[in-house]
């Protein structure tokens, strides 16, 4: 039986070695995840392949440093937009590498957004 994100997965000290260390670094190779975690290689790869599908391992993931890539300026900014536009307005914004994260507020505001650009 796969496990689904929605359930809670009871998580033992080799899980959470093996979490803490691919937080530490995603690319980190089964051998060391497995020596970590005093698990053999196969077990390793088995244990990883149950928290993906838990949902507890969603992803492994590149942190990019803005400023290396050309956007050294960071800047909280937010948007209002009527009902009928929010949709097209998300849109948009998904297909802007400049947009970091985009945050559905209350307020004044009807969004949040954080955004890394050249100038």
């Amino acid at each position: 039986m796969h496990r689904t994100a929605d359930q809670n997965m009871q998580l033992d000290d080799k899980a959470w070695k093996l979490l803490n260390l691919l937080q530490t670094d995603g690319r980190a190779p089964l051998k060391a995840l497995a020596t970590a975690a005093g698990l053999s290689i196969a077990a390793t790869a088995e244990r990883l392949k149950r928290l993906q599908e838990a949902g507890v391992v969603r992803g492994v993931r590149a942190e990019v440093d803005p400023a290396r890539v050309g956007r050294p300026l960071r800047a909280i900014i937010g948007i209002t937009t009527a009902q009928p536009h929010k949709q097209g307005l998300l849109k948009a914004l998904r297909a802007r590498p400049e947009v970091l994260e985009c945050h559905h507020v209350t307020g004044a505001d009807s969004y949040v957004m954080h955004v890394a650009v050249p100038d």
